[in-house]
C-alpha cells in the first residue's frame, strides 16, 4: 500500500471493515465509501419487519453451501465459470461461513464506534421496494434504506444515494455509479486538505472557503 490517507471503500460487511479502521486511525483515512454496507442494527431491522431471527450456526452450513452456487448476476458471462469454481473452493465456503458465523459479533462490536471522522462519506444504497413481493419484503426495504440514511448522517460531509435497477452488489449491476461516488470523495478529500471546498462542477475544481 502507499502512505496514507486512504479512501476506504467498503461494499457489505466490509462497511463495519472500512467504518472500524477510520474509527481506529482516523488520521489514515480522507474519506469513504458504503456500498450498500451492513449496519450495526440491522438485524433489529429484520425482526421488525416480521422475519425470522438469523441463521443459527447450526443452520448456516447448509445456507453457505448453497449460497456458494449462487453467482451474483452482474458478473460478466465470460468470468462466471471462473467465479463459480473459486465460490465452490473449501478454503472459500469455509471462509464464507466462518464470516456469516460471526455477523452479529461483527454487529456489536460496530456499536462501539458509531462516531466518524468529518471527512467526504458517500452512502450508496439499493432500492429493492419496487421488486418486493409482499409487506413483510418491502418493510424491509424501507428498514434497510432508513439504515442506509442514517449512515450518511454521521458525519457532517455525508450523503446519501439511492441507486435504483440495482441488487445488493451495486459495484457489479451498476460499476460506474460506484467508481464515480469514489472520484467524488477523492476530489472532496484533496479539496479539503488544501482548505478549499469541492465544487461537484464537472471538471472537479476546487473553490476557495
Amino acid at each position: 500500500l502507499e502512505a496514507p490517507p486512504y479512501i476506504m471503500v467498503g461494499h457489505s460487511l466490509g462497511g463495519f471493515t472500512a467504518r472500524g479502521y477510520a474509527h481506529f486511525f482516523p488520521d489514515q483515512v480522507a474519506g469513504l465509501v458504503m456500498v450498500d454496507s451492513s449496519h450495526e442494527q440491522q438485524f433489529q431491522a429484520i425482526a421488525a419487519a416480521g422475519y425470522a431471527k438469523p441463521l443459527v450456526p447450526s443452520r448456516q452450513k447448509g445456507f453457505v453451501i448453497g449460497n456458494s452456487y449462487s453467482i451474483p448476476a452482474g458478473i460478466p458471462a465470460e468470468l462466471r465459470s471462473v467465479a463459480q469454481r473459486l465460490a465452490i473452493l473449501p478454503d472459500a465456503v469455509r471462509t464464507l461461513y466462518d464470516e456469516l458465523g460471526a455477523m452479529q459479533l461483527s454487529a456489536r462490536q460496530a456499536v462501539t464506534w458509531l462516531t466518524l471522522p468529518d471527512i467526504p462519506l458517500v452512502v450508496l444504497a439499493h432500492d429493492s421496494r419496487t421488486q418486493a413481493r409482499s409487506d413483510k419484503a418491502r418493510r424491509m426495504a424501507q428498514q434497510w434504506l432508513q439504515l442506509q440514511r442514517e449512515l450518511a448522517e454521521r458525519t457532517p460531509q455525508g450523503r446519501f444515494q439511492l441507486v435504483p435497477a440495482s441488487g445488493h452488489f451495486i459495484q457489479l449491476d451498476q460499476p460506474d455509479v460506484v467508481t464515480e461516488a469514489i472520484r467524488e470523495v477523492v476530489a472532496t478529500a484533496r479539496c479539503t486538505a488544501h482548505g478549499d471546498v469541492y465544487t461537484g462542477i464537472h471538471p472537479r475544481i476546487c473553490a476557495r472557503r
